[in-house]
């Protein structure tokens, strides 16, 4: 299904040449400390040179002739200003995002856009809604008796000064049941001679025009108040080792297709790993977010999904894979902060990764994610130690961990992994294994690159939990330290 209804012939457009581009980003580790150095040595493959100015806070980007200002003013989320066309602008903040996982988008959850007119004392006149189930379903199902579930793509873009009111005829009608999410609204504040007209999207993009910046900033700083309060929840949620849990109903044989597509790497999820069947419908992974490079512990059943982020996993994870659960599942579950405190009142697991006494196929998958991890934060070589570290934090790991992880390291260099891992040896003589391909930074290729990490990964699990996977079924019955051993670094 699909709908549009367009302005009035002569209106601004917003996604036009003339528009400002403001994106608004979030810094994590040595984005936070040295921004110019990581961003120098994360853009300058990409042709964009990074250099100051005279503020202290702001760095110009240039590209030829495209300069773009990089506003990183202290105690508030980086603003990535862009005056290009839509296309170059998108392009920037693309390779801005994707070149180093220090860098991500602001996701804004669709319920707060639409409170933003409110909170500004602005008027909104454009509402577009997306969703989409085909990322969490192999096929539709053309025989269901559920009407929500026939409803696989629904885009909607509304231009009215009734659009308000139209969203919310759409929903008491139930029109499209679990399927209204807001992907951007666009508001209007001010009047006749001092306005702002601004298109805001669930990815941390604004769009303006108008003759007053001043409203303009007051716009961006309730968008980021706004997500100032969620963030803080989930940290709260997660500084109380809980985990936060969204109780949605769906089918339980969607389950499955929808497992087997969200931790392969590719957009919209970006997450990756290898999920662990916990009983029937039920499904654990240990998940690293592509943008982030973090880790997170997801759940799924027919009664919902949660998740919960590991110690050094920012907000930003929890904040996105919220957002993408209402944009391909259901519209409708509660992101109220009360709700969200109740549902995050489940007890997080916070148990160890594996214990020693684990399945060699669940160590396997822990420490996939974690190499993983290691390789898209750019590090050049991983270690059993790295490993350890990263699973258990420093000195944690027991003599028994760290044998079944030299066990998996060695088992993945000698076969499956034997393109992306070269055993070494460091400057101590300790077997390290040498990254021999580095991460894409574009994110078709980059999806090309995990989905068949993802494949091969999970045919060393199948083997090393006694199954028989050609063509290295028959070569794990001897030692593969023996058969691939260290080289001198």
């Amino acid at each position: 299904m699909a709908a549009s209804v367009r302005s009035a012939a002569g209106d601004d457009d917003l996604e036009g040449r003339a528009a400002l581009k403001t994106y608004l980003l979030e810094p994590h580790g040595p984005a936070q400390t040295d921004a110019k150095r990581t961003l120098t040595a994360a853009l300058s493959p990409h042709g964009l040179l990074v250099e100051d100015t005279d503020e202290p806070e702001l760095l110009s980007l240039s590209s030829g002739e495209q300069v773009s200002w990089l506003d990183m003013s202290p105690g508030r989320p980086w603003r990535l200003h862009v005056s290009a066309s839509v296309k170059d602008a998108d392009r920037i903040h693309e390779q801005l995002t994707t070149a180093t996982p220090f860098v991500t988008a602001l996701r804004l959850l669709p319920a707060r856009l639409e409170s933003l007119a409110e909170k500004v004392d602005g008027k909104l006149v454009l509402f577009s809604l997306r969703h989409d189930r085909r990322p969490l379903r192999a096929t539709r199902d053309a025989d269901s008796d559920a009407v929500e579930e026939n409803i696989d793509v629904v885009t909607l873009r509304f231009w009215a000064a009734t659009a308000s009111r139209t969203l919310q005829v759409l929903r008491e009608r139930d029109v499209l049941p679990g399927a209204t999410s807001v992907s951007s609204v666009q508001l209007r504040i001010g009047d006749a001679s001092q306005y702002a007209r601004v298109e805001v999207y669930h990815d941390g993009k604004c769009t303006a025009v108008g003759s007053s910046f001043a409203h303009f900033e007051r716009l961006l700083e309730a968008i980021v108040a706004e997500y100032d309060e969620l963030r803080t929840l989930v940290d709260t949620i997660t500084a109380r080792n809980r985990r936060i849990v969204l109780r949605i109903p769906w089918r339980s044989d969607a389950i499955e297709p929808a497992v087997e597509r969200m931790f392969v790497g590719g957009d919209p999820f970006a997450l990756w790993g290898l999920p662990e069947r916990l009983g029937e419908h039920h499904f654990r992974a240990r998940v690293v977010d592509l943008d982030a490079a973090r880790t997170a512990l997801v759940e799924v059943s027919r009664e919902g999904l949660s998740i919960e982020l590991a110690a050094d996993t920012p907000a930003c994870v929890a904040l996105r894979w919220l957002t993408n659960i209402q944009f391909h599942l259901h519209a409708d579950f509660e992101l109220e902060p009360l709700f969200l405190l109740q549902a995050g009142g489940t007890p997080a697991r916070r148990e160890p990764a594996f214990d020693e006494r684990a399945p060699m196929d669940r160590v396997a998958a822990a420490a996939m994610a974690e190499a993983v991890a290691q390789w898209l934060r750019g590090q050049s070589s991983i270690s059993v130690q790295s490993l350890a570290s990263g699973l258990f934090g420093a000195d944690r790991a027991t003599q028994g961990h760290v044998d079944l992880l030299r066990k998996v390291l060695a088992e993945a260099a000698a076969y499956e992994w034997s393109d992306w891992l070269k055993p070494s040896r460091d400057e101590s003589g300790n077997t390290v294994y040498k990254l021999k391909i580095e991460p894409q930074r574009d994110r078709t290729a980059r999806a090309r690159q995990l989905l068949r990490l993802y494949k091969l990964a999970a045919s060393l699990t199948r083997r090393l939990a006694g199954g028989n996977v050609e063509p290295w079924s028959q070569l794990s019955l001897f030692d593969a330290e023996s058969l691939v051993p260290p080289e001198p670094a």
